[in-house]
């Protein structure tokens, strides 16, 4: 660039190392809490979906039992949007199920793909994910014996199948679907899960476009009209 009547050309070059560690930074944070929210909705509704809903017609097994067991027992989550709705006195409210959980999922995954996330950082959430919602599944399974029979099982197999086909349609299997089926990696069996694990994240590289000083907008609110592209 250079200005009118100028005799040589002075090229504008700017360090942009600070700016990029702190998108760097922003990004990676966005990430975090994104991930945060949808884990702190799902955690609520899991054990409902996953272990109790009546997703497959026919194979009742008194489902105002099992919830009966859960309250007797202490075990059952109360939200706070939950409690004010019983103590307005409203009806209660639908319990959870599967399409709960797929729901909250749709909801991540269209905002990462809004914002062009490369496949590799998707794969990597939905890896998190789904460990979340197998551990807090499994390690509620371990407490509860009120769902330790043949048509809760066939209820249970069945919701996962449902989730592991939302991964799989969303070219997501080797990200989440394969954490919900056993892995042998030659440890000793562990029958508790931790759901607090947190696997590592890695931010896949994307080299910047390349851009020609001919393709540049530049808006007229930077007042630099005066500058000529050469």
């Amino acid at each position: 660039y250079g200005t009118p009547g100028s005799e040589g050309l002075v090229p504008l070059t700017s360090d942009l190392s600070d700016v990029s560690h702190a998108l760097s930074n922003l990004c990676i944070q966005a990430y975090q809490q994104l991930l945060s929210l949808t884990e702190a909705r799902l955690h609520a509704i899991i054990v409902p979906a996953m272990l109790e809903s009546e997703t497959i017609a026919g194979l009742s097994t008194s489902a105002g039992k099992i919830g009966a067991s859960r309250k007797r027992a202490g075990s059952e989550p109360k939200t706070p949007a939950a409690a004010a709705a019983g103590g307005a006195g409203g009806g209660a409210a639908d319990p959870p199920t599967v399409a709960a959980v797929l729901r909250e999922l749709s909801v991540l995954h269209g905002a990462l793909s809004r914002q062009a996330t490369p496949p590799a950082l998707v794969e990597q959430a939905f890896r998190q994910l789904a460990y979340v919602i197998t551990a807090c599944s499994l390690n509620s399974l371990l407490l509860r014996k009120d769902v330790c029979c043949w048509s809760r099982g066939m209820q249970i197999r069945y919701n996962l199948s449902v989730l592991e086909e939302w991964l799989r349609s969303h070219n997501l299997q080797a990200g989440g679907a394969s954490v919900l089926k056993r892995r042998s990696d030659g440890r000793p069996p562990q029958l508790v899960m931790n759901a607090g694990h947190v696997f590592p994240v890695t931010f896949p590289y994307l080299p910047p476009p390349e851009l020609h000083a001919g393709q540049l907008d530049i808006p007229d609110s930077l007042k630099i009209s005066f500058l000529r592209r050469a």
